[in-house]
């Protein structure tokens, strides 16, 4: 079995999610009536199932690593090991992330919460392109379902 391309950073990775969340709620916006009926039946149960799953790994990536210990000390690299090992299973994740569309609402508020739980959702909250990029995924991520 070969191996799966990797993300590159974090932040490239969560900036094409959040790409492709924007353009389907461009699609969105203009399609015609008929077309979002006709997907209206379908849900989104496997991506919220998986965003939740990126949210918890994100969650437990941040606890994974020891900052109280030196650097180069065992303890820190044992810290990084553990994050090495979560960040595998979260690239693999978001690769299946960005492969399911997004149908429903709930659908677009499990991406935005999935990318503002990561670093990137921490990154610059103001004032330039990743400040509105925020506020938007933001407002998306707290609208009601």
């Amino acid at each position: 079995m070969g191996r799966l391309p990797t993300l590159g950073n974090r932040r490239e990775a969560l900036s094409a999610g959040a790409f492709t969340v924007l353009g389907a709620i461009a699609v969105a916006s203009v399609a015609r009536p008929e077309t979002l009926a006709s997907s209206a039946d379908a849900d989104d149960s496997n991506l919220i199932r998986l965003c939740l799953e990126y949210e918890r790994l994100e969650h437990d990536w941040a606890k994974a690593g020891d900052y109280d210990s030196l650097i180069g000390s065992p303890e820190y690299e044992a810290g990084e090991a553990r994050q090495d090992r979560i960040r595998s299973r979260m690239e693999i994740l978001a690769q299946q992330i960005n492969a399911l569309p997004t149908r429903t609402v709930c659908g677009f508020q499990a991406r935005a919460r999935a990318i503002l739980s990561s670093d990137y959702g921490q990154i610059q909250r103001q004032g330039d392109y990743d400040g509105l990029l925020f506020a938007l995924l933001n407002q998306l991520a707290e609208m009601p379902g």
